[in-house]
């Protein structure tokens, strides 16, 4: 009986331990997107009760865009800038779109790997910023942004990343003999080389 209350004391201890590091991670983030929750405020923009700059209204989208682009070249750490991304990611209609070259040149310039949000002393880890970037351009994407999503992709400075972004190349390829020709180029790229096997490309 006692090896078990001490089980169970130890497990409650873990419990409460892991759920203070959970507690105060949320905090930080909280406070590091801080500056842009009073920004988009400040312009008028509306946030939800839980103040997320993830789903605005849809008038709000011309003003809350272009501060949220500008807050993205600042230097936040990678995991709340990741978070950002994803304002861009889950509604999609013309004024999202329309910015699709700004994110793209920010995907561009962010590099592929960054200090862990915890432990920042740490080895690099693979960018959940420059992730959530990738899936924004994949979610944004229009047949008329061909030339530079294949530009994006070819150029290997962008990583593994690039994985995200072939599903419109793969799409099409049937129908544009070009397409095709590139991605058969792309199996000799190690990073894009499995994905496309199991494409059956």
């Amino acid at each position: 009986m006692r090896r078990a209350q001490l089980f169970a004391k130890l497990i409650t201890k873990h419990k409460s331990s892991l759920n203070m590091i959970i507690e105060n991670r949320a905090e930080r983030i909280k406070s590091a997107l801080e500056p842009l929750v009073e920004d988009l405020l400040a312009a008028g923009v509306r946030l939800n009760s839980e103040r997320s700059m993830h789903f605005l209204f849809a008038e709000d989208y011309p003003i809350g865009l272009p501060i949220i682009l500008s807050h993205l070249e600042r230097p936040y750490e990678d995991l709340p800038k990741s978070i950002i991304a994803g304002a861009l990611y889950y509604t999609k209609n013309k004024h999202s779109q329309a910015i699709w070259p700004e994110i793209a040149d920010i995907y561009s310039k962010t590099p592929n790997m960054a200090k862990l949000f915890d432990k920042p002393s740490l080895q690099p880890i693979p960018s959940a910023f420059k992730s959530s970037l990738a899936n924004a351009l994949l979610k944004l994407y229009e047949p008329k942004r061909l030339s530079s999503l294949v530009h994006l992709v070819c150029d290997k400075r962008n990583g593994e990343t690039r994985i995200i972004l072939l599903k419109p190349l793969i799409r099409v390829q049937k129908r544009r003999k070009k397409v095709a020709e590139l991605l058969a180029d792309l199996k000799s790229d190690p990073m894009l080389a499995t994905e496309l096997a199991a494409r059956g490309i």
